[in-house]
């Protein structure tokens, strides 16, 4: 994987060449086939895709992009758009950006054969520089630009918010407490951006290198509740969350990372019977 120094490096070379967001005009249509392909996500909060290395096909909206180097999509709230990787995806390595709430969280993947890994551990941007961030991209999507004026200002947001992880990244004096309460962070915020999707301990280890077992005990010391509490609760606030959309049972299922719709109701019925959903 990527190391640090390379990672920094990246992280401050950041060229926007392209923009993808739901004012770009739809595609050709595409057959079922090539749609099936992808599998979909859809959720309340907003996402951005950076990609600085390799080229892949990826469903937005209605249309198959192909992605390459310096392209950034801007996904908007409740947006279709793909989940996860393909065993065709090979050498690619993706900066994906969270909001969520109050919260701006980063992964930055390296894609090999499908196989994902993550390239060190980002986790969530302190409060203090939240607040200033969320007002940007919040502006980004409320306000309409000539397509130079957004790809120069969407530039500069990812560079900000790069600047402020290679400053994280370079801070070598944090305490073992600050370690751990972090690392809890980062696995809420992983469940929460998931809505419980992909969340078993086995990924959690992958995702952050520690262990599932030193994951569980810190989890529920620090919080109160298991691991696996957590993914439900995060399940339940999303389809609270998208109910007045009006989805089909099948599509709440795998954004849940049901592997079958009857497992999903089965869930639903055994963790929501007092729920009005």
């Amino acid at each position: 994987m990527a190391e640090i120094s390379t990672l920094l490096q990246r992280f401050l070379n950041v060229k926007v060449t392209r923009i993808i967001n739901s004012s770009s005009p739809c595609r050709q249509l595409h057959s079922r086939t090539e749609m099936e392909k992808h599998r979909l996500d859809v959720h309340q909060h907003r996402e951005m895709l950076y990609v600085f290395e390799g080229e892949s096909d990826f469903l937005y909206r209605d249309s198959i992009w192909r992605l390459t180097p310096g392209t950034l999509v801007a996904i908007d709230e409740m947006e279709p758009h793909s989940y996860g990787y393909s065993k065709d995806d090979d050498g690619l390595l993706h900066l994906w950006i969270h909001q969520h709430s109050s919260t701006i969280t980063a992964s930055c993947l390296e894609v090999k054969n499908g196989a994902v890994f993550h390239s060190g551990f980002m986790g969530n941007i302190p409060h203090s520089a939240s607040a200033y961030l969320l007002h940007r991209w919040n502006s980004l999507f409320a306000n309409s630009f000539e397509d130079e004026i957004f790809l120069s200002l969407a530039a500069n947001f990812v560079q900000t918010l790069m600047c402020e992880y290679a400053m994280r990244m370079l801070k070598q004096n944090m305490g073992e407490n600050e370690i751990q309460s972090e690392l809890v962070e980062f696995v809420e915020a992983f469940i929460e951006r998931n809505h419980g999707r992909d969340c078993s301990l086995a990924r959690l280890e992958k995702v952050t290198g520690y262990s599932r077992f030193y994951l569980s005990h810190l989890f529920k010391r620090l919080r109160n509740i298991t691991i696996g509490e957590a993914v439900d609760a995060a399940r339940i606030r999303y389809l609270e969350d998208v109910s007045p959309q009006g989805l089909k049972q099948q599509v709440l299922a795998e954004a849940l990372g049901f592997s079958s719709l009857a497992s999903f109701c089965i869930w639903k019925k055994r963790k929501m019977s007092n729920k009005w959903i």
